[in-house]
């Protein structure tokens, strides 16, 4: 996968914007060591970074088969 390295990225919000929460979505469980693994794969790269908590959160939606996971 592809870096870009020494950018900070930023998002700007309106100034009502309220941050919100959704709550996870249950993996299924035939895929949950596949998301997991995916998941610590991706923590590794730095691509994702785990967070104790966080004001803004959506769930993922696992696709299996479109693409070779590792």
């Amino acid at each position: 996968m592809g870096k870009i390295t020494g950018l900070q990225a930023s998002l700007k919000l309106k100034k009502d914007t309220q941050p919100f929460f959704i709550k996870a979505r249950k993996v299924p469980y035939a895929l949950l060591t596949k998301v997991e693994n995916e998941l610590d794969h991706l923590e590794k790269e730095g691509v994702l970074e785990k967070v104790n908590s966080s004001e803004y959160a959506t769930p993922i939606a696992p696709i299996v088969g479109i693409l070779n996971v590792h």
